[in-house]
């Protein structure tokens, strides 16, 4: 794998998966992508419908889950923030934080694309 380095995916997981999975490393994030977008939908959803905190904070677990196995240590920390929200039913800044992930999100699809199309 090339050494590239990412603002939004860490080095040392990606270098890990590819270590492990090879070329197959590209459907994976090819999986993330598509997935990442339905879980972030789900989530927004959930919280501008004022949905149950613990609807809310499952949704935000997975999301911080796949984030997390794909290295994209930024979104996973932002979604662990919001999923610690849900669980305190504390969801007055939720709509903020979904902001903040949605605006990650979006800066992360550059990235995300370049991985999937160089590897």
């Amino acid at each position: 794998m090339e050494n590239k380095s990412y603002q939004y995916f860490d080095a040392t997981v990606m270098d890990t998966l590819h270590m492990i999975m090879g070329n197959e490393m590209v459907e994976l994030f090819t999986v993330y992508a598509k997935d990442s977008k339905i879980r972030l939908q789900d989530l927004e959803s959930l919280v501008y419908s004022y949905a149950p905190a613990q609807d809310i904070r499952m949704a935000a677990h997975s999301l911080k889950g796949s984030s997390a196995n794909v290295g994209a240590k930024p979104m996973a920390e932002l979604c662990f923030q919001l999923e610690t929200l849900a669980q305190e039913e504390s969801l007055d800044k939720a709509s903020v934080l979904l902001t903040d992930i949605k605006n990650l999100y979006s800066l992360m699809q550059v990235e995300l694309n370049d991985i999937i199309t160089r590897h």
